[in-house]
């Protein structure tokens, strides 16, 4: 065997020991660190309004706000409004689409005419009420950023008409269903598969105050 196979067969091995052995860790330790020194993304603004999400996720959601265009976001987790912010943002620039958030917390931050605001638990009947009123209404794409309430906000079936065949080569992809209503994903129409990108750090969902602010509940401007 020739040295120079000798050194390709060296590298292949070094290569695949990395990759199965050191990576991961790599990786995981680069995600604890910038956590830790990033105080969970507690610091990150947009446009000057607190959002406290991973700027990693935040351009991963852009990229799919971009692609599905969806009419109608729903946010489980106000906080301090920064987000909301970035979604109505977003939109602005797409000149389509609107925000639902919901908080059990009354902040004090800029409103957004694109952004309904909710106050309360997303488990509160008047609020699941005032939301499946939007979902009914809504006849595109709908995006829930939260993956705990999905579910709950759509507990009783919506369906609107049938669903478009999916592109059988590339499968949507498979998350837990919030809904018989037909949604869009990267590969076409599917009815129980809706693209749910990951948010920041989940908030509670108890509380007590119901109150709705800013723009009315309605059908999602074009």
């Amino acid at each position: 065997m020739s040295r120079e196979t000798l050194k390709a067969s060296r590298d292949r091995l070094l290569r695949e020991a990395y990759a199965r052995w050191v990576a991961p860790r790599v990786q995981r330790a680069f995600f604890h660190d910038l956590i830790r020194k990033t105080e969970n993304f507690g610091h990150l603004t947009w446009l000057g309004e607190p959002i406290w999400q991973n700027v990693l996720d935040l351009w991963t959601t852009q990229e799919v706000i971009g692609r599905i265009k969806p009419d109608l976001l729903i946010e489980c987790g106000t906080l301090k409004g920064g987000s909301s912010r970035f979604f109505a943002n977003l939109f602005d620039l797409m000149d389509h689409g609107r925000c639902i958030t919901i908080d059990v917390e009354e902040q004090s931050f800029p409103r957004h005419e694109r952004v309904t605001y909710l106050h309360g638990s997303t488990m509160d009947p008047e609020i699941l009420e005032q939301v499946e009123k939007v979902v009914r209404a809504t006849d595109g794409p709908i995006m829930v950023m939260d993956e705990v309430t999905a579910a709950t906000l759509t507990a009783k079936p919506v369906t609107r008409r049938q669903p478009r065949r999916s592109n059988a080569a590339h499968p949507p992809r498979r998350v837990q269903p919030t809904s018989s209503r037909p949604v869009r994903s990267s590969a076409g129409w599917s009815s129980r598969t809706p693209w749910r990108p990951s948010a920041g750090p989940s908030l509670s969902h108890a509380g007590s105050s119901r109150r709705m602010e800013q723009a009315p509940l309605g059908s999602p401007p074009t």
